[in-house]
Protein backbone atom coordinates (compact mmCIF):
# COMPACT_ATOMS: atom_id res chain seq x y z
CA UNK A 1 0.00 0.00 0.00
CA UNK A 2 2.76 2.41 0.94
CA UNK A 3 4.66 2.08 -2.37
CA UNK A 4 1.48 2.30 -4.44
CA UNK A 5 0.34 5.40 -2.56
CA UNK A 6 3.73 7.09 -2.92
CA UNK A 7 3.71 6.47 -6.69
CA UNK A 8 0.36 8.25 -7.05
CA UNK A 9 1.43 11.09 -4.75
CA UNK A 10 4.42 11.66 -7.01
CA UNK A 11 2.29 11.43 -10.15
CA UNK A 12 -0.27 13.91 -8.78
CA UNK A 13 2.50 16.37 -7.90
CA UNK A 14 4.00 16.03 -11.41
CA UNK A 15 0.62 16.63 -13.08
CA UNK A 16 -0.29 19.57 -10.85
CA UNK A 17 3.18 21.03 -11.30
CA UNK A 18 3.02 20.68 -15.08
CA UNK A 19 -0.37 22.38 -15.36
CA UNK A 20 0.70 25.38 -13.30
CA UNK A 21 4.40 25.90 -13.71
CA UNK A 22 4.79 28.23 -10.79
CA UNK A 23 2.64 26.29 -8.36
CA UNK A 24 2.22 22.93 -6.67
CA UNK A 25 -1.39 22.28 -5.75
CA UNK A 26 -2.55 20.67 -2.51
CA UNK A 27 -6.25 21.52 -3.09
CA UNK A 28 -6.29 23.49 0.16
CA UNK A 29 -8.96 26.06 0.94
CA UNK A 30 -8.28 29.30 2.78
CA UNK A 31 -4.98 31.11 3.34
CA UNK A 32 -2.81 28.23 4.56
CA UNK A 33 0.44 29.05 6.34
CA UNK A 34 1.61 25.58 7.36
CA UNK A 35 0.51 22.01 6.71
CA UNK A 36 1.84 19.26 8.97
CA UNK A 37 0.91 15.65 8.25
CA UNK A 38 1.49 12.34 9.98
CA UNK A 39 1.12 9.22 7.85
CA UNK A 40 0.73 5.75 9.32
CA UNK A 41 0.94 2.63 7.14
CA UNK A 42 0.18 -0.95 8.09
CA UNK A 43 2.29 -3.93 7.06
CA UNK A 44 1.45 -7.62 7.02
CA UNK A 45 4.11 -8.56 9.55
CA UNK A 46 4.72 -5.22 11.30
CA UNK A 47 2.85 -2.61 13.27
CA UNK A 48 2.06 0.78 11.71
CA UNK A 49 5.06 2.73 10.45
CA UNK A 50 5.08 6.53 10.49
CA UNK A 51 6.19 9.37 8.22
CA UNK A 52 5.85 13.10 8.92
CA UNK A 53 5.68 15.96 6.41
CA UNK A 54 5.82 19.72 6.97
CA UNK A 55 4.87 22.17 4.20
CA UNK A 56 5.19 25.97 4.40
CA UNK A 57 3.37 28.50 2.19
CA UNK A 58 3.68 32.24 1.67
CA UNK A 59 0.65 34.57 1.64
CA UNK A 60 0.30 34.08 -2.12
CA UNK A 61 -0.13 30.35 -1.37
CA UNK A 62 3.13 29.38 -3.03
CA UNK A 63 4.96 26.44 -1.50
CA UNK A 64 8.24 27.79 -0.11
CA UNK A 65 9.64 24.85 1.86
CA UNK A 66 8.88 21.33 2.95
CA UNK A 67 10.54 18.83 5.26
CA UNK A 68 10.05 15.06 5.37
CA UNK A 69 11.17 13.22 8.48
CA UNK A 70 10.57 9.50 8.15
CA UNK A 71 13.05 7.06 6.74
CA UNK A 72 14.59 10.06 4.97
CA UNK A 73 15.15 13.66 6.02
CA UNK A 74 14.40 16.00 3.13
CA UNK A 75 14.56 19.80 3.00
CA UNK A 76 13.46 21.83 -0.02
CA UNK A 77 13.55 25.62 -0.46
CA UNK A 78 11.65 27.25 -3.33
CA UNK A 79 12.34 30.68 -4.86
CA UNK A 80 9.95 32.72 -7.05
CA UNK A 81 10.39 35.77 -9.28
CA UNK A 82 8.41 39.02 -8.94
CA UNK A 83 5.58 37.57 -11.07
CA UNK A 84 5.19 34.65 -8.68
CA UNK A 85 6.71 32.09 -11.04
CA UNK A 86 8.99 29.41 -9.69
CA UNK A 87 12.58 30.04 -10.83
CA UNK A 88 14.71 27.75 -8.66
CA UNK A 89 14.87 25.41 -5.73
CA UNK A 90 17.53 23.71 -3.62
CA UNK A 91 16.89 20.21 -2.37
CA UNK A 92 18.74 18.14 0.21
CA UNK A 93 17.95 14.55 1.13
CA UNK A 94 19.81 12.55 3.77
CA UNK A 95 20.05 8.76 3.73
CA UNK A 96 21.04 7.71 7.24
CA UNK A 97 24.28 9.32 8.40
CA UNK A 98 26.61 8.65 5.46
CA UNK A 99 24.98 9.59 2.16
CA UNK A 100 23.32 12.78 0.92
CA UNK A 101 21.64 13.85 -2.29
CA UNK A 102 21.58 17.47 -3.45
CA UNK A 103 19.31 18.75 -6.21
CA UNK A 104 19.80 22.06 -7.99
CA UNK A 105 16.98 23.34 -10.19
CA UNK A 106 16.60 26.38 -12.41
CA UNK A 107 13.99 27.47 -14.95
CA UNK A 108 14.27 29.96 -17.83
CA UNK A 109 11.18 31.62 -19.34
CA UNK A 110 10.59 32.62 -22.96
CA UNK A 111 7.56 34.42 -24.42
CA UNK A 112 5.38 31.36 -25.11
CA UNK A 113 7.61 28.51 -24.01
CA UNK A 114 9.55 27.85 -20.84
CA UNK A 115 12.47 25.50 -20.39
CA UNK A 116 13.69 24.11 -17.12
CA UNK A 117 16.85 22.28 -16.19
CA UNK A 118 17.31 20.17 -13.09
CA UNK A 119 20.66 18.98 -11.76
CA UNK A 120 20.81 16.25 -9.12
CA UNK A 121 23.98 15.51 -7.16
CA UNK A 122 24.88 12.75 -4.74
CA UNK A 123 27.62 13.14 -2.18
CA UNK A 124 29.19 11.14 0.65
CA UNK A 125 32.48 11.15 2.49
CA UNK A 126 34.13 8.73 0.05
CA UNK A 127 33.08 10.00 -3.37
CA UNK A 128 32.33 13.65 -2.79
CA UNK A 129 29.96 15.54 -5.11
CA UNK A 130 28.81 13.45 -8.08
CA UNK A 131 26.31 14.45 -10.79
CA UNK A 132 23.79 11.58 -11.01
CA UNK A 133 20.89 12.96 -13.02
CA UNK A 134 19.94 15.83 -15.33
CA UNK A 135 16.40 16.65 -16.42
CA UNK A 136 15.49 18.90 -19.36
CA UNK A 137 11.84 19.94 -19.64
CA UNK A 138 9.91 21.95 -22.22
CA UNK A 139 6.57 23.71 -21.71
CA UNK A 140 4.04 25.14 -24.15
CA UNK A 141 1.27 27.47 -22.97
CA UNK A 142 2.00 26.55 -19.34
CA UNK A 143 1.70 22.80 -19.99
CA UNK A 144 4.56 20.36 -19.60
CA UNK A 145 5.00 18.72 -23.01
CA UNK A 146 8.35 16.96 -22.98
CA UNK A 147 11.10 15.78 -20.65
CA UNK A 148 14.50 14.25 -21.30
CA UNK A 149 16.07 12.52 -18.31
CA UNK A 150 19.64 11.23 -18.15
CA UNK A 151 20.76 9.22 -15.14
CA UNK A 152 24.27 8.04 -14.42
CA UNK A 153 25.01 4.73 -16.18
CA UNK A 154 21.41 4.46 -17.49
CA UNK A 155 19.77 4.91 -20.87
CA UNK A 156 18.19 8.25 -21.70
CA UNK A 157 14.49 8.46 -20.82
CA UNK A 158 12.11 10.63 -22.86
CA UNK A 159 8.62 11.52 -21.64
CA UNK A 160 5.83 13.03 -23.76
CA UNK A 161 2.64 14.57 -22.31
CA UNK A 162 -0.73 14.94 -24.06
CA UNK A 163 -3.73 16.94 -22.79
CA UNK A 164 -7.48 17.08 -23.41
CA UNK A 165 -9.78 19.70 -21.87
CA UNK A 166 -6.89 21.06 -19.76
CA UNK A 167 -6.22 17.64 -18.19
CA UNK A 168 -3.43 15.21 -18.92
CA UNK A 169 -4.75 12.34 -21.07
CA UNK A 170 -1.57 10.41 -21.85
CA UNK A 171 1.98 10.12 -20.59
CA UNK A 172 4.33 8.24 -22.92
CA UNK A 173 7.74 7.20 -21.65
CA UNK A 174 10.48 5.69 -23.83
CA UNK A 175 13.68 4.05 -22.60
CA UNK A 176 15.63 2.48 -25.42
CA UNK A 177 13.21 0.12 -27.21
CA UNK A 178 10.78 -0.03 -24.29
CA UNK A 179 7.63 2.14 -24.31
CA UNK A 180 5.34 2.80 -21.34
CA UNK A 181 1.96 4.44 -21.88
CA UNK A 182 -0.21 5.74 -19.06
CA UNK A 183 -3.67 6.90 -20.18
CA UNK A 184 -6.27 8.86 -18.22
CA UNK A 185 -10.05 8.97 -18.72
CA UNK A 186 -12.21 11.38 -16.74
CA UNK A 187 -15.87 11.31 -15.77
CA UNK A 188 -17.71 13.77 -13.54
CA UNK A 189 -16.50 12.16 -10.31
CA UNK A 190 -14.20 9.38 -11.48
CA UNK A 191 -10.78 8.86 -13.03
CA UNK A 192 -9.61 5.75 -14.87
CA UNK A 193 -5.87 5.14 -15.24
CA UNK A 194 -4.52 2.43 -17.55
CA UNK A 195 -0.87 1.44 -17.94
CA UNK A 196 0.62 -0.37 -20.94
CA UNK A 197 4.16 -1.71 -21.26
CA UNK A 198 5.19 -2.27 -24.90
CA UNK A 199 1.46 -2.27 -25.82
CA UNK A 200 0.66 -4.95 -23.24
CA UNK A 201 -1.87 -4.04 -20.53
CA UNK A 202 -0.26 -3.97 -17.07
CA UNK A 203 -3.05 -2.64 -14.86
CA UNK A 204 -6.18 -0.55 -14.58
CA UNK A 205 -7.12 1.70 -11.71
CA UNK A 206 -10.48 3.36 -11.15
CA UNK A 207 -10.75 6.17 -8.62
CA UNK A 208 -14.09 7.63 -7.53
CA UNK A 209 -14.22 11.05 -5.88
CA UNK A 210 -16.39 12.51 -3.12
CA UNK A 211 -18.08 15.93 -3.02
CA UNK A 212 -14.71 17.55 -2.17
CA UNK A 213 -12.98 15.85 -5.13
CA UNK A 214 -11.07 13.56 -2.78
CA UNK A 215 -10.77 9.80 -3.43
CA UNK A 216 -13.51 7.78 -1.76
CA UNK A 217 -12.93 4.48 -3.59
CA UNK A 218 -10.09 2.89 -5.59
CA UNK A 219 -10.07 -0.33 -7.57
CA UNK A 220 -6.66 -1.56 -8.71
CA UNK A 221 -6.66 -4.52 -11.09
CA UNK A 222 -3.89 -6.41 -12.90
CA UNK A 223 -3.45 -10.02 -14.07
CA UNK A 224 -2.10 -11.23 -10.74
CA UNK A 225 -3.21 -8.58 -8.27
CA UNK A 226 -6.47 -6.90 -7.27
CA UNK A 227 -7.40 -4.62 -4.40
CA UNK A 228 -10.27 -2.36 -3.41
CA UNK A 229 -9.71 0.56 -1.05
CA UNK A 230 -12.26 2.92 0.51
CA UNK A 231 -11.60 6.22 2.29
CA UNK A 232 -13.25 8.19 5.08
CA UNK A 233 -12.50 11.81 6.07
CA UNK A 234 -12.82 14.32 8.89
CA UNK A 235 -12.79 18.05 8.00
CA UNK A 236 -12.05 21.40 9.64
CA UNK A 237 -14.12 24.59 9.37
CA UNK A 238 -12.52 25.45 6.01
CA UNK A 239 -13.54 22.09 4.50
CA UNK A 240 -9.94 20.90 4.42
CA UNK A 241 -9.61 17.34 5.64
CA UNK A 242 -7.69 16.80 8.87
CA UNK A 243 -7.89 13.01 8.87
CA UNK A 244 -8.02 10.41 6.11
CA UNK A 245 -8.50 6.72 6.90
CA UNK A 246 -8.10 4.02 4.24
CA UNK A 247 -9.76 0.60 4.52
CA UNK A 248 -9.26 -2.70 2.74
CA UNK A 249 -11.55 -5.65 3.50
CA UNK A 250 -12.90 -3.71 6.48
CA UNK A 251 -9.46 -3.21 8.06
CA UNK A 252 -7.51 0.03 8.40
CA UNK A 253 -4.41 0.05 6.18
CA UNK A 254 -3.37 3.71 6.46
CA UNK A 255 -4.16 6.87 8.41
CA UNK A 256 -3.19 10.42 7.52
CA UNK A 257 -3.57 13.15 10.15
CA UNK A 258 -3.16 16.79 9.15
CA UNK A 259 -2.66 19.93 11.24
CA UNK A 260 -3.36 23.06 9.21
CA UNK A 261 -2.33 26.55 10.32
CA UNK A 262 -3.90 29.55 8.56
CA UNK A 263 -2.79 33.15 8.21
CA UNK A 264 -4.47 35.33 10.83
CA UNK A 265 -6.96 36.99 8.47
CA UNK A 266 -8.42 33.61 7.46
CA UNK A 267 -8.77 31.47 10.55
Amino acid sequence: MKNLKNIWILLILIINFSNAQNDISFNLKGKVKELHTENFYSHESLDFSQETYKYYFNKQQKLTNYIINGILLTEVNYKYNKKGKLVSFDYEKTYGCESKEYRKFKRNYNKNTSIEEEFIFNTNSDVGMLLTKTIYSKYEDDYLKYQKIKELDKKVKEVFYTYENNKVSNIKETIGKNVINLTFKYNLKAIERIKYFNNKLEYKEIEKLNEYDLPKYKLYNSDDFKREITYKYEYDNNDNYVKQTAFENGEIISIEKRKITYYSNDK
